[in-house]
């Protein structure tokens, strides 16, 4: 059971450290998901089941848009998208990375779409 414990803490730990959850909520979600004697699981089951269960308490903290949905947010293209994200010193850090692209918190970019400077045209070119 003590390995079972362990794979699913290492499973909640990465969708934590991706969404910002704390430790003692960590090992809430942990608790939760090892209290009752299951049969062993694969690490993919495991992190299935901690991003489920973690999503389940607070399902709006954990909206996650992609770069289409934030762009679409914004009024923006996604290149512009990726041009403020890499720019802004204000802009939302994104909350889990993977191959198809970045992700955001749909709270965070609400945010920063309420509070940006928009402007206007092309900034003038530096000389």
């Amino acid at each position: 059971m003590e390995n079972t414990n362990n794979s699913v803490r290492d499973a909640a730990a990465y969708v934590a450290q991706a969404l910002g959850i704390t430790m003692a909520e960590l090992d809430e979600i942990v608790s939760t998901l090892t209290a009752s004697d299951q049969p062993a699981r694969s690490d993919g089951e495991n992190l299935l089941l901690a991003l489920g269960e973690i999503i389940r308490r607070e399902p709006s903290r954990y909206d996650l848009v992609d770069a289409a949905e934030a762009a679409k947010i914004l009024g923006v293209s996604r290149s512009r998208l990726h041009l403020l994200a890499d720019t802004k010193p204000d802009f939302p850090q994104q909350r889990y990375p993977h191959l198809a692209g970045k992700l955001w918190r749909r709270q965070d970019i609400d945010v920063f779409n309420r509070t940006w400077d928009r402007r206007v045209g092309r900034p003038p070119k530096a000389t």
